[in-house]
Formats: structure tokens, sequence, C-alpha cells
């Protein structure tokens, strides 16, 4: 289930589908079973908060150092995403 982990988040966030990332739990629903999309879907928003639990520090970082912080922590509590997912995590963090 480990890549289904991470293409659910690809998916989930839009990467290569939508000019800006755009959580859209549909995507899931067209791509796997109604239960299995909701498992995903509940995945992917946890993943997500985890992410977002971490703000950057204006006066001691950047946008890109900020990014690469929050993505770095978020990989290593969850070894499972692919760097596929990963590069999505980065995109979304660093548009919003």
């Amino acid at each position: 289930m480990a890549e289904g982990h991470s293409e659910a988040l690809i998916l989930y966030l839009g990467k290569g589908l939508t000019p800006y990332p755009q959580r859209d739990p549909r995507r899931l629903v067209e791509h796997y079973v109604p239960i299995e999309a909701a498992d995903l879907a509940a995945y992917c928003e946890k993943v997500l908060e985890e992410l977002y639990d971490f703000e950057p520090s204006w006066t001691s970082e950047g946008l890109c150092e900020a990014t690469e912080r929050a993505v770095r922590a978020v990989a290593s509590a969850h070894p499972e995403l692919s760097e596929q997912a990963l590069a999505a995590l980065r995109w979304s963090y660093s548009w919003d």
C-alpha cells in the first residue's frame, strides 16, 4: 500500500494535473474503490496537516529552506512516501 499512499497524495494534490495545488478527493474516487479512496483521502489530509504544522521562521529562513525543513520532517515520519510524493508536498507547501 506504500506505493498507493504516494500515488494518492500526488493525485489528491493534483500534481501534474492542475496549475497549482488543489486538494480534491474526487480524483481518488476515480482511481480507487470508495472505501479505499476515503481511507487514502484521510491519510492525505493527515500528512498535509503534519506538513503544515511546520511554520516558516521568517527571521532565520526563506521559503526554500522552510519548505525543505517541513518536507524532511514529513519524509522522516513517512518513509513510505516516494520522491514524487515528496515533490508534490514541496509544491503544495511552497505554493501555499
